[in-house]
């Protein structure tokens, strides 16, 4: 079984919401989570925040693409202080927005950063 992560993330805020997809100017694929005070714009091929814009403080944060990332784990393996799996390395398996929410899935394997698959144990 591969090892699948399910990220949700959703604006707490009551005001009015939208959530659409939409291309970036690079032409990639964006998922886009937008309220009265804040727009989240995540990379709808890896996951990876690409934008975070707070509104009502007028901060945009957009890092470069090489530094943006959707998740970093630190998976123990034998013989290997650290062996991180890296979300901007990882391909998205679904993406949706709906109802002022955005839903990330990752079905796996997931690759470490040694090009390694990384499985679920069996049950």
């Amino acid at each position: 079984m591969a090892l699948g992560i399910r990220l949700a993330l959703w604006a707490a805020i009551a005001a009015r919401q939208s959530a659409s997809a939409a291309a970036g100017g690079d032409g990639i694929r964006l998922l886009i989570l937008d309220s009265d005070a804040v727009r989240l714009e995540v990379d709808g091929q890896r996951g990876a925040i690409v934008r975070l814009l707070d509104k009502a403080k007028n901060v945009d944060l957009r890092p470069p693409p090489a530094l943006t990332e959707s998740f970093r784990l630190s998976l123990p393996v034998p013989g290997a202080r650290r062996n991180y799996v890296f979300g901007k390395d990882q391909v998205l398996t679904a993406g949706t927005v709906t109802s002022g929410k955005l839903v990330l899935r990752w079905d796996g394997p997931l690759v470490d950063q040694g090009g390694a698959s990384t499985r679920s144990p069996p049950r």
